[in-house]
């Protein structure tokens, strides 16, 4: 094991069946700084609406991987979230 979180930990979501590679890992961890800028070069061209089909599904593949990268740092609560949700239906919220 190489301390790297491995993609297991983003499929805790059923709907969520995106495997990441060793280099999306990568992307959003070490090297987060320059995808993330990529990222906002991207959306500019986009705004600017200079951006060319591949650049169009580069973005969508960032924007993937942004979700990817906050799943792993700050993923939802969910046993949390369902004790709660469990407390308000018992009280009739």
């Amino acid at each position: 094991m190489n301390g790297m979180p491995n993609s297991d930990a983003l499929d805790s979501d059923s709907s969520s069946s995106t495997e990441l590679s060793d280099q999306d890992l990568s992307a959003i961890t070490t090297n987060w700084e320059q995808t993330s800028t990529r990222k906002t070069e991207l959306i500019e061209k986009k705004i600017r609406k200079e951006a060319n089909d591949d650049e169009l599904k580069e973005l969508a593949r960032l924007k993937m991987l942004t979700e990817a990268r906050g799943e792993l740092f700050a993923p939802l609560p969910l046993p949390q979230l369902a004790t709660i949700k469990a407390r308000l239906q018992s009280k009739g919220q």
